[in-house]
């Protein structure tokens, strides 16, 4: 027995749609199946992968804590140096050993930036109440002699440094005293004042050490 199909049109082509929509939802489960096994293999491939301790979230929690509680930590040389010769008092230089070695502030506490831990800090500096004063490269006026030991740390117009105008003060700065401040800060260390004057070889007041402190200029009453 012979039969005969017979198919309208419009029967055919709601038949096509459907199969072209099969097609198209299988091929978005592959490609959603091959992205799952992607991940997976990246996973895989390395099994023993942990994900480094940096959380740059909290970095910016203690950072914008820290912003907050260095606007009233701001003193002027003056008062920096009425603190330095207070008992529980100490100034701290987190610069490297061979610019620390070269010139610093006298009597200064050296730990570098780079060495800062909970623990090394405790050991240093036990009683996180010590009142902590703060100075970097940015604080000494570029003069020849600041300028060798105390470069200022900046973004500066041009690549041509030799024709910087040390008369003109950079705009755009990265003083290692911020990240000191918020790294103080963040291991608990809350007692910090922070040099905001830029001082120069004559400043009232100024006594360096360090292998170069002899280069200076006598030091006069009336200051810079």
């Amino acid at each position: 027995m012979k039969y005969t199909l017979k198919f309208s049109t419009k029967t055919l082509l709601i038949a096509a749609i459907a199969l072209i929509t099969n097609v198209s939802d299988a091929q978005k489960a592959k490609f959603t199946s091959d992205e799952l096994i992607s991940e997976e293999t990246k996973s895989t491939k390395n099994p023993t992968f942990r994900k480094a301790n940096v959380d740059f979230d909290y970095f910016e929690e203690v950072t914008a804590e820290a912003k907050n509680h260095r606007n009233t930590r701001l003193i002027d040389f003056k008062k920096f140096v009425e603190f330095s010769k207070e008992e529980g008092t100490i100034i701290l230089d987190t610069r490297s050993k061979r610019m620390y070695d070269k010139m610093h502030i006298k009597g200064a506490l050296h730990i570098n930036f780079s060495d800062f831990t909970q623990e090394y800090l405790a050991d240093m500096i036990p009683n996180k109440g010590t009142r902590i004063l703060i100075y970097c490269n940015n604080n000494f006026y570029q003069e020849p002699i600041f300028k060798r030991t105390f470069p200022t740390k900046a973004i500066l117009p041009s690549t041509s440094f030799k024709n910087i105008n040390i008369n003109e003060q950079p705009q755009k700065t990265l003083a290692l005293n911020i990240p000191t401040y918020i790294n103080l800060f963040g291991y608990g260390y809350q007692n910090v004042y922070e040099l905001s004057e830029l001082v120069s070889s004559r400043q009232s007041g100024l006594e360096m050490s360090g292998s170069e402190f002899k280069k200076l200029k006598p030091v006069v009453k009336e200051g810079y």
